[in-house]
């Protein structure tokens, strides 16, 4: 007579194949978990190094502008004129001056494609007065917060 312990046993073939089924399925959950979260943090890295080089893409600009009108552009836009920078931001990057003081300007640069903290970045140069977050403590530097 069978007894009822081996009638269960994770040996017998039904049962094996369940309990490998079901670690074969575990790991594949935890697999993809773990690429979901690779790909999220892959892609705020893109996207805050974007950030990053649009700000000093427009601190060149500013230099530049600096350099042929003795002062900084007061705005950025698709053509160029006495008081505005022709600068066009690569889509996906919004960018904004936040000040304009004598002798100096800041801009802050956000992306609708960052899911995780830090969000926005942002650069000035001249007096502290133009810097616009306590987070950007050194002008030139580009800094996100």
């Amino acid at each position: 007579m069978p007894s009822m312990h081996s009638a269960m046993s994770p040996a017998s073939p039904p049962w094996r194949f369940r309990l490998i089924a079901l670690t074969v399925l575990s790991l594949v959950v935890v697999v993809a978990v773990l690429v979901r979260a690779a790909a999220a943090r892959t892609r705020d890295t893109t996207a805050r190094a974007q950030l990053l080089g649009e700000l000093r893409r427009l601190d060149d600009q500013q230099a530049a502008w600096d350099a042929r009108h003795g002062t900084f552009a007061r705005q950025f836009g698709a053509t160029e004129n006495d008081t505005t920078l022709a600068f066009t931001p690569t889509p996906g990057v919004e960018l904004r001056f936040e000040a304009s003081v004598p002798g100096g300007w800041s801009a802050i640069a956000t992306s609708d494609r960052l899911l995780a903290a830090p969000r926005r970045c942002g650069i000035y140069r001249g007096p502290p007065a133009a810097a616009p977050h306590r987070a950007l403590s050194a002008p030139g530097a580009v800094v996100c917060w």
